[in-house]
């Protein structure tokens, strides 16, 4: 008697375990989802936004980053005539020192322009002198006495240009860098006021870069940058933006930008070229790759509402992780979009995105 009450109740709990499992299986399985008016079974994720890093790439070159003239000293009575070269002490290309020796001038004029200048200040004071006790005792005027101390102020100023163009005789380096051409040999006889070298600085080192100017927004200074030389093709070299031109060329659509970077011993030279990575950093909003259907001319995407399917338009930019992509309009951050079951989706269904719950794994 047991046992005929046992089996039928051993049957029918098989019948609701089989039950509910087949109504497990209409949950989790899409078509049978809707043949039974179910809400249809979709994963979601939200929409998220991150700190971006975007490298704007341009081609680029090195330049000193300090160049300073060197000019043959002209003297005030001496502007019309030539020098003589006495010695050379730099040769092209030559690392030199702030203040250091570069070359000497024939100073024979120079130190007789020194000499009769004194002489001249001497007999100004005298001349002031004089008219300064005439004065005193009412035998000169004071239009006289003007005139003696103008002669003296002149004389003084005389002095010190003499004097300034004797110094010039040594042509002096004005800071450290490398010396460029020579453009004066030992002995030859120049012009006052030609120029004698030009000497670069190269630590820190410059580059010029070609900046697109559609994104003029994306550059400011002290903003990072890695420039690749050509003539360093296996380095990566870390630099900042310094300076940004105030004008576009308007034929070639770019901007210059000046980056600095540190160029121990020099090795980098001015010349060099390369290309130019500028780092940017944005938030963006970003949606896996696997959510977007851009099999029609629009990205469309499933977004989730209120518990049901809403077709939403979007806007993508670049693909940034592996299977992600950027969204620039048509989500907002915190936004639930499909990324699993959207191609059974019409808009407007009624979805069930618990999928740990559907799918069993409770």
């Amino acid at each position: 008697m047991v046992a005929i009450l046992v089996l039928p109740l051993v049957f029918g709990t098989a019948a609701w375990v089989s039950l509910r499992a087949h109504q497990a299986r209409d949950h989790a399985v899409p078509r049978r989802a809707r043949a039974n008016q179910l809400p249809m079974p979709v994963r979601t994720v939200a929409v998220v936004q991150q700190d971006q890093v975007d490298l704007i790439g341009a081609t680029a070159i090195t330049e000193a980053s300090e160049t300073a003239s060197i000019w043959i000293g002209v003297g005030v009575g001496l502007r019309d005539t030539g020098v003589r070269i006495k010695a050379m002490h730099v040769v092209e290309g030559q690392h030199v020192q702030q203040g250091q020796l570069l070359a000497e001038l024939e100073d024979d004029l120079f130190v007789q322009a020194v000499k009769r200048q004194e002489m001249a200040l001497a007999a100004a004071q005298a001349e002031l002198d004089s008219m300064q006790q005439l004065r005193r005792e009412r035998a000169a005027t004071g239009l006289q006495l003007r005139h003696a101390e103008m002669q003296f102020e002149v004389a003084q100023l005389q002095l010190q240009l003499a004097r300034r163009d004797l110094e010039r005789c040594e042509v002096r380096s004005p800071m450290e860098g490398f010396a460029d051409v020579i453009t004066t040999m030992r002995g030859e006889e120049v012009d006052t006021g030609r120029e004698f070298t030009k000497i670069y600085r190269l630590d820190p080192i410059h580059v010029r870069v070609d900046f697109p100017q559609e994104r003029l927004d994306d550059v400011f200074p002290g903003q990072s940058a890695e420039v690749v030389l050509d003539s360093f093709p296996k380095e990566t070299f870390h630099a900042r933006v310094v300076r940004i031109a105030p004008q576009a060329d308007p034929e070639t659509r770019v901007l210059p930008v000046v980056l600095e970077m540190d160029n121990p011993d020099s090795r980098i030279r001015a010349g060099l070229t390369g290309f130019a990575r500028l780092k940017v950093h944005r938030q963006a909003l970003i949606i896996p790759k696997i959510a977007v259907n851009d099999q029609t001319e629009k990205a469309m995407v499933f977004r989730v509402d209120q518990g049901r399917s809403k077709i939403q338009e979007v806007r993508l930019g670049d693909a940034l992780e592996v299977g992600s992509v950027e969204v620039l309009a048509g989500l907002q951050e915190g936004d639930e979009v499909v990324v699993f079951g959207s191609e059974f989706l019409r808009d407007g269904d009624s979805v069930n995105a618990e999928w740990r719950q559907w799918a069993g794994r409770n």
